[in-house]
């Protein structure tokens, strides 16, 4: 994050004193991918980025294929590294997990 005075970019004259308007810009990088299971337990997601630091890693559950009571199939992070991150889930699942990459 990254923090900007707008009044520094106008005119302002000497007599008038102005109070700062800050602005806050997001400075990072924003990966999206996803990662198909075809009756697996473990999947491994590589990093299309570089990252000089382990990122923060989200996962949404998309689709179940076949399976509908596997639609509530606990999906969590088994380990994250800065070049990839291994998912895994509760039992057999068929179906895709989004994976959204962040780093600011």
């Amino acid at each position: 994050m990254r923090r900007r005075n707008l009044n520094r970019y106008r005119k302002v004259y000497p007599g008038i004193i102005k109070t700062p308007k800050f602005v806050t810009e997001f400075e990072g990088t924003l990966e999206v991918g996803t990662i198909t299971f075809s009756g697996e337990t473990t999947r491994t997601y590589t990093f299309t980025e570089t990252y000089q630091r382990v990122p923060s890693v989200v996962l949404t559950l998309l689709a179940d294929s076949g399976n509908e009571h596997l639609a509530n199939t606990p999906v969590y992070i088994y380990s994250v590294t800065n070049s990839s991150v291994t998912v895994a889930t509760g039992a057999e699942f068929i179906g895709t997990v989004q994976v959204q990459v962040i780093s600011i």
